[in-house]
């Protein structure tokens, strides 16, 4: 039987190898799923790079997914820029909203008995979906120390970007 020392070591290698990934790829899932619920187009959720090297690895419905391991990921709608700006909110916001679903469903799992090593490792997932809630809903465009998303916009400005066209185009009708 593995002691308390082994199985704690084997939860922050599956969190780092699974967990974090798998945390960046619903985060994005949730943008595609805004994506398609409100437009007729199709989703392309990547985790890794959007690069030709990334294919697509299969679909569901119409939503491709390109999975390539790593810690940051992108989804992408087709006939993005056609798209009204509630069109684009509710798109922006998805990713937001999963992540926030995620913590809330874990924080939800502390109220039972597990041993404390699964209470961690559950407490450390909320933690980090708390975390990329924050990340991405924070209207911000991200530093050069942010690597993968440098210089792009979070989904928090593109939602208040969204935003103030949506407001523009309310007073041309009006």
């Amino acid at each position: 039987m593995m002691g308390f020392e082994a199985i704690e070591i084997v939860l922050i290698v599956i969190f780092w190898i699974v967990v974090l990934p798998l945390t960046t790829l619903l985060h994005e899932i949730g943008h595609g799923i805004g994506g398609i619920l409100i437009s007729k187009e199709r989703a392309m959720v990547f985790l890794g790079p959007i690069e030709p090297s990334n294919t697509k690895t299969f679909h569901i419905g119409r939503m491709d997914f390109h999975i390539k391991w790593a810690y940051f990921g992108f989804c992408s709608i087709k006939n993005y820029h056609k798209l009204n700006a509630m069109q684009r909110i509710a798109i922006s916001a998805g990713g937001p909203a999963m992540s926030l679903l995620i913590v809330f469903a874990f924080i939800f799992l502390l109220f039972f008995d597990f041993p404390y090593q699964l209470k961690n490792f559950v407490t450390a997932i909320a933690i980090v979906n708390a975390w990329q809630f924050l990340c991405t809903a924070v209207p911000i465009i991200y530093p050069t120390w942010y690597k993968a998303y440098s210089g792009m916009s979070s989904d928090g400005y593109q939602i208040v970007k969204a935003w103030k066209e949506y407001r523009q185009e309310r007073k041309v009708r009006l």
